[in-house]
């Protein structure tokens, strides 16, 4: 986060410039350590309807609810129990 930026802000100013779209920031799933690392979770809904990844990204993905445990795979054992429940897996 930049000085005096909020972790909402963080994460809207990340999303626009990396994807090039607003989102709007719906609510606060959850938050937990995975790999020693504290990761937020938020539910967002997309503003713009076009996505630019950046020259920082390889590709980008939009994965359809019902498939985002899967496709995240081994990742999901370090979710905490609010996203277990969110995505019903």
């Amino acid at each position: 986060m930049r000085g005096g930026e909020t972790e909402e802000g963080a994460l809207r100013r990340y999303v626009k410039e990396n994807l090039n779209i607003e989102v709007k920031i719906l609510k606060l799933l959850a938050q937990g350590v995975s790999s020693e690392k504290t990761v937020t979770w938020y539910e967002c809904e997309p503003l713009t309807p076009d996505v630019r990844a950046n020259n920082d990204l390889e590709y980008y993905l939009w994965i359809p609810y019902s498939y985002v445990a899967k496709y995240c795979g081994e990742a999901t054992k370090e979710w905490p129990k609010e996203i277990h429940e969110y995505f019903k897996v």
